[in-house]
């Protein structure tokens, strides 16, 4: 008779064991963090999104954001046009911040090389190479 309640007390001590770790393991936490690009400047609409779900928010005026629901071992997914992809490991974190680059491979040389562009019975001709020399170009510090 001891030895069936001291098996009813152990089951019942490892079931509260395994219900707390339970409940640690699924905590989701809120995370924020700052989008920014390589001058520092703030990026305003920048995609947040949970890898692999639907879960996601856009940054503000100052590039903040706040998503909640990320679970650890999650990747955050931030997208911007004309901007690459970045992803970013949890593991912990409560405050990210993500410097973007520029994606230079947006408009390709091959594809823009001196198209004929057709508007109503007007033609334009759209000379890619001279857009290029003409356009100010950034300066690397």
């Amino acid at each position: 008779m001891k030895t069936k309640i001291f098996f009813q007390k152990m089951i019942m001590l490892l079931f509260v064991i395994c219900s707390f770790h339970m409940v640690s393991y699924g905590q989701s936490s809120r995370i924020t963090g700052v989008v920014t690009d390589m001058a520092g400047e703030p990026l305003i609409g920048v995609n947040v999104q949970i890898k692999r779900t639907n879960i996601g928010t856009i940054t503000d005026f100052d590039g903040n954001f706040t998503i909640v629901g990320v679970m650890p071992g999650d990747t955050l997914v931030f997208s911007y046009i004309g901007m690459k992809k970045v992803e970013v490991g949890v593991r912990g974190l409560s405050v990210i911040h993500v410097v973007m680059r520029d994606d230079f491979m947006v408009l390709s040389t091959d594809t823009f090389q001196k198209r004929l562009l057709t508007f109503y019975k007007d033609c334009v001709f759209f000379d890619y190479d001279r857009f290029l020399r003409t356009r100010i170009q950034p300066q690397v510090c």
